[in-house]
């Protein structure tokens, strides 16, 4: 909304001047604080942040770089949002705007610029075993941007995994 002020001075004996000139200024939304992760299932990047007094959207701005051209990438009515379109292995750094339910000269100010890394997608791993040998045999699907594969083994569901191998093909046996 715009409002209109008028000041007066006042000195030391209490005496005022006359009013200033009306001046209008404009109430903005709050600029939002955002924080950053990203998704565990998908590795890609998270950013949540709390609801902005007068806002009716969110619009989220990415770059390459801190200092970086910031393009828009898309807008959500909630409080949260994640980049599907983040390629795993890079550093993207995000902006986000409060879009203003009254008009758009009063959206926020861009947030501070928050770097966050898109991780690869966590696999989604199905147990076998070699009917030949008896041994271990786990199987997945290709992520994208995974070239190899690290697989753990422990002796309990919540024990201490420790690392067993590298797989660079979509299987891995247990020979051990």
């Amino acid at each position: 909304y715009t409002y209109y002020y008028k000041v007066k001075t006042v000195n030391a004996s209490g005496v005022k001047s006359s009013y200033s000139a009306a001046v209008s200024a404009i109430s903005h939304c709050a600029k939002p604080t955002v924080k950053a992760e990203y998704t565990v299932s998908s590795g890609k990047p998270y950013l949540k942040w709390s609801t902005v007094t007068g806002a009716s959207k969110y619009q989220v701005y990415r770059a390459g770089s801190q200092n970086g051209t910031y393009k828009y990438i898309g807008s959500t009515t909630r409080t949260n949002y994640t980049d599907t379109t983040a390629s795993a292995g890079y550093t993207y750094y995000y902006k986000v705007k409060a879009v203003s339910k009254v008009r758009s000269a009063a959206n926020s100010a861009n947030s501070k610029a928050l770097a966050v890394n898109s991780h690869c997608a966590r696999p989604v791993v199905k147990p076998d075993y070699l009917a030949s040998t008896g041994k271990p045999y786990l199987k997945w699907k290709a992520v994208d941007g995974a070239v190899k594969y690290y697989v753990y083994r422990s002796g309990s569901k919540s024990g201490t995994y420790k690392y067993i191998g590298t797989a660079t093909k979509l299987n891995y046996t247990d020979t051990t």
